[in-house]
Parts: structure tokens; C-alpha cells; sequence
């Protein structure tokens, strides 16, 4: 999430939400432009039919508000969690090297849209770094953006991956170089030009397929990746009324996200993806289970994919037995021959 510290009130409700998403994969970035403003942000807000600011957006302006309202904080959550809930449509690795105010940061990406990205839909790589620092006595937490670069995806088709290199100067100069983290994002102009402005919350026209951080060259993010249980047994009467489940508790350092896959159709999953410190629930389709016992592989990955962890599943599946038949008997009918009587 990016907005502009103009106003007390948005800055105050920026702080909640800030606290309450803390440890969810979100990077909410304050540009003070009075000193300092990128200009994509600002061509993302007024493409959006919004050319005052300060303006706050999620996914590259994809819903943004503008001015301040009572509810903001629910709006933020509103925001956060409609981005949260939506599936990663590119891969990025990347990291960075600094030499004084001088950054480049490098990587790969992959395309998982569903369509080319290329300069005709505006596709870009943009990075922003930020820095841990209260730039105002009105915060409570800390975040002011200082640094933003880009370079343009001139064609990069579904399912394809290319390098890139995004070098830039920073804006303006971090207090603490420690406290100073970048963002790389991969976004895109939505079709047609129609934005819908219903307040207090806006429709954009670009929109975001991924967000990362990038970590230092030479160095690999520190981070922590479980998944528990590793091992799920199930045994499934035919007759059973209600479907067996488990729930995969996925864990990690903070700003991670996973998805996850499995290998035979009779396993289910919901939800297949999602952000970190979260639960995947594990069920089964018992129409497509046979008699006996069946074996499936669930594969779990971080959003980077720098790591992967895998649950063994078993199934043993049990077919009613048919019920006793009633007794069978046979009736004969007797016929008495006698001889009557005179």
C-alpha cells in the first residue's frame, strides 16, 4: 500500500492498519511529496481520473482512495485484504547492491498472467525503497518511501521468464542505510481506459501481478519455511456422512507467500495458495477414491521459490457391505386326493 502523509488522519489510520498487518506479506510506503513523489505514482492516480493528491492505493493504483474519510481503517483493511486474497500472477526473485545514493537491483521474473506482457499494456518492473523512519510526529510507525526506479517489459509472453536490471539513484538521502528496504513489483495497464469512482474507494486502470522484497546480493533472504503436518492418514468409509479434513498449518517469516499443488485428483485443496502464517484445509473427493488403499503428494512452495516442502498423503477407502439378504422360502402347494364318501 502507498499514500501521502498530507494529512493527520490518514497518516493516524495508516499507523492502525500498519500494526495490525505487520506480520502479513505488506510494505505500506508514505511518499512526503513535498520532497519527494514518483512520477509513475502520480500518472497512476491521475490515469485513474483522480489528479489531486494525497491519494492512497494497493496494487499499483488497482483501488485507491483519495482525500480522508471517517472510516478510512476499514477501508485499508478492506484494501489489504482484497489484495491479500488474491493469487500471485508473476514469480520474482531479486536482490540489490548499493554503491552511496547509487542502486541496482536485479533479478528474474515469470510471467503467470494468462496473457503477454509488453509495452502495449504499459507491463513494467518497478522497485521502491522505503525506509524505517518517522518522518512526522503525527506516526505512530515508521515508513517514508525514498527511492523509486523502473524499467519496461517490452514482451514477455505467458508462462516465460526473463532477467532484468533496474538501476536508479535514491531520492532522498535514508537516515539509516540499515532501515532502508526495496520492493520490487510487476504491474500493468488494465484493459480499456474505464475507471469506476464510487466513493470513497476508487477503481484504477493498472494493476499489480506480484510484490516482493529484494534482499542483498550474495546473500539469501532470511527466512523460515514449515508446513505442518508432513504426514496425513485417512481412513473413509463409504457410508460416512460428513468428509474427514486437516488442517496444514503454513509458517514463516514475515512477507512470504506459498502455493500449493498435489499430484492425484481425489485430494482437495482450499485454499491452494495464500500468505503466509496461514492454514491450507485438506479433504478429500470420495468419488474419485477406489477401494483399498491410494497415495497422493501435496507440494508446498514459497512465492520465491527457494523453498519446498512436501506431506505425504494416504487414503484407505472402505466400501459399504452389502446388507444380509432376508430369508428366502419356498412355498409348495399340497393337494390332498381322497376318496369321498358314498
Amino acid at each position: 500500500m502507498r499514500g501521502s502523509p498530507g494529512m493527520i488522519e490518514t497518516g493516524r489510520d495508516l499507523d492502525i492498519v500498519a500494526e495490525e498487518f505487520a506480520n502479513q506479506p505488506v510494505a505500506i510506503i508514505e511518499w512526503e511529496f513535498a520532497q519527494y513523489e514518483p512520477e509513475l505514482r502520480l500518472d497512476m492516480i491521475t490515469a485513474s481520473g483522480a489528479p489531486n493528491v494525497p491519494a492512497t492505493m494497493i496494487d499499483s493504483s488497482r483501488l485507491f482512495t483519495r482525500s480522508w474519510y471517517p472510516d478510512y481503517p476499514d477501508h485499508f483493511r478492506n484494501m489489504l485484504n482484497s489484495s491479500l486474497n488474491r493469487p500471485s500472477r508473476a514469480d520474482i526473485v531479486s536482490s540489490w547492491v548499493r554503491n552511496e545514493m547509487y542502486i541496482e537491483v536485479s533479478g528474474s521474473i515469470t510471467n503467470k498472467s494468462g496473457f503477454e506482457l509488453n509495452t502495449a499494456n504499459k507491463a513494467r518492473i518497478q522497485v521502491l525503497a522505503y525506509e524505517d523512519y518517522k518522518n512526522t510526529a503525527t506516526h505512530t510507525s515508521s515508513r517514508i518511501g525514498r527511492g523509486h526506479g523502473f524499467v519496461a517489459i517490452s514482451s514477455l509472453a505467458d508462462g516465460a521468464s526473463m532477467n532484468f536490471s533496474v538501476p536508479f539513484y535514491m531520492a532522498t538521502t535514508p537516515e539509516n542505510w540499515d532501515n532502508v528496504h526495496f520492493v520490487t513489483l510487476v504491474d500493468y495497464h488494465l484493459p480499456g481506459n474505464g475507471m469506476v469512482n464510487s466513493l470513497p474507494v476508487f477503481e484504477g486502470v493498472y494493476d499489480q501481478l506480484n510484490a516482493v522484497f529484494a534482499y542483498p546480493e550474495g546473500e539469501e533472504p532470511i527466512t523460515d519455511f514449515n508446513v505442518e503436518p508432513t504426514e496425513i492418514v485417512a481412513d473413509i468409509h463409504e457410508d460416512d456422512l460428513a468428509m474427514i479434513s486437516f488442517d496444514v498449518s503454513i509458517t514463516g517469516s514475515p512477507y512470504q507467500t506459498w502455493s500449493a499443488t498435489v499430484d492425484q485428483d481425489f485430494v482437495l485443496l482450499d485454499p491452494a495458495e495464500g500468505p503466509i502464517n496461514s492454514t491450507m484445509v485438506v479433504t478429500f473427493d470420495k468419488e474419485k477414491l477406489v477401494e483399498g488403499e491410494q497415495t497422493a503428494t501435496i507440494t508446498v512452495v514459497d512465492g520465491a521459490d527457494l523453498y519446498q516442502k512436501t506431506i505425504s498423503v494416504k487414503v484407505t477407502y472402505t466400501l459399504a457391505e452389502d446388507p444380509e439378504p432376508d430369508p428366502f422360502m419356498l412355498y409348495f402347494p399340497m393337494i390332498m386326493n381322497g376318496e369321498s364318501e358314498e
